[in-house]
């Protein structure tokens, strides 16, 4: 028996309930009073599992508790409001100077975020058109204007869909409803009831106009660290982000000393293990607490891979605003790993031992999945 809730996330007030309660599960669909009028979340609460997705945000995975322990960072920022959010504009500074396409960190919100889908990367311009390509692209900004929640014995299901458009023209209206149609994303989180606790994170991206495309994707997923936590991944090479030396410890979180000041890690890994999930090729992390408390992550195996470790900063002037304020609310804390389609830094750096087909025809499909499983220590 499968209970079926949908919910419209465009305007609340037209749904008839924002608040389901399936057994012990309850669903509940709402407005921050301190946040834009069209930003909502959605709570799910299955008893060991508190979750919430951001319907106004792509439907990024933000904070999840497992009995009572934090899975992802404390995100630094609320949500913003995507009508009004302009990701091309140069309204961010960094030390000081204004920097276009960078605006995208002021909506860094979620623990788990799909990014593209022109670029993921690092800002840049295309050669042939000069057209600006904002920091990890549009996908983790995109609201969602409907979803279906699943209730059954064994998992809680989420279900959503958006359309990518090329926004290439400036009608009197949001942005990501601007220009022709290229992609259909559907978003998929399934959170498991068993004993083992999992939860599963999939995006299908489908071409959905008349000519191939090749669509430029990543992810971001950031862990809670506590100090001394470790992120262990094998692989056969590793190089620091930018070029220099491996750092000491390099797997593992400690806090900065230096609060005011933010400290970034970026370490590639190449030649990943793989492992045989289903017909398609994963790889895998290990998040581990000094605790004891583990979390255990697959994804697919994918051109590039890097652990991310951030620490400290909390109003510094590193990131900030035009109006002078500190873009950095409190610390970035936090211990992840990115990976993408193509390089981040736009400079060819990819794992060659990778597979991978870049190119999808017209109403061809590509599905992205990650599993989480989280393995506590009692």
């Amino acid at each position: 028996m499968q209970e079926i809730i949908k919910l419209n996330t465009h305007n609340i007030e037209s749904n008839s309930c924002t608040r389901y309660d399936v057994g012990k599960i309850s669903v509940l669909l709402y407005q921050n009073p301190s946040e834009p009028e069209n930003v909502n979340r959605l709570l799910l609460d299955t008893g060991d599992f508190k979750a919430e997705l951001q319907p106004s945000k792509g439907l990024a995975l933000g904070q999840v508790y497992y009995k009572g322990k934090k899975l992802f960072w404390d995100a630094p920022y609320s949500l913003p409001d995507p009508d009004t959010l302009d990701l091309w504009s140069d309204n961010v500074l960094i030390n000081g100077e204004p920097k276009e396409g960078f605006e995208f960190l002021k909506t860094l919100c979620g623990g788990i975020e799909f990014y593209g889908l022109k670029n993921w990367g690092m800002p840049k311009r295309e050669d042939a058109t000069g057209e600006l390509l904002p920091l990890h692209g549009e996908t983790s900004n995109i609201p969602v204007k409907e979803l279906t929640v699943k209730i059954s014995k064994n998992n809680v299901i989420v279900e959503a869909e958006y359309i990518y458009n090329d926004m290439k023209n400036s009608e009197p209206q949001p942005w990501y409803l601007n220009g022709g149609s290229l992609y259909r994303v559907y978003k998929y989180y399934e959170f498991s009831l068993n004993e083992s606790p999992k939860i599963i994170a999939r995006d299908t991206i489908e071409n959905i106009c008349d000519k191939e495309l090749i669509p430029d994707w990543g992810y971001h997923i950031t862990f809670f660290p506590y100090p001394g936590s470790t992120l262990t991944v094998n692989s056969e090479k590793q190089e620091a982000r930018g070029g220099g030396k491996l750092p000491e410890n390099m797997n593992t979180w400690i806090p900065s000393d230096e609060k005011a000041k933010r400290e970034e890690v970026g370490i590639i890994h190449k030649n990943l293990e793989k492992i045989k999930s289903g017909h398609e090729q994963k790889s895998r992390v290990v998040m581990q607490n000094p605790s004891g408390d583990m979390i255990v992550l697959q994804f697919p195996s994918s051109p590039y891979f890097q652990i991310w470790s951030c620490r400290g900063g909390a109003g510094s002037m590193e990131f900030s605003l035009k109006d002078g304020k500190s873009l950095l609310e409190k610390n970035w804390d936090g211990l992840g790993i990115e990976i993408g389609s193509s390089a981040l830094d736009h400079d060819g750096n990819t794992d060659k031992t990778v597979t991978y087909d870049s190119v999808l025809k017209p109403r061809e499909k590509k599905v992205l999945e990650l599993e989480m499983e989280y393995v506590i220590d009692e």
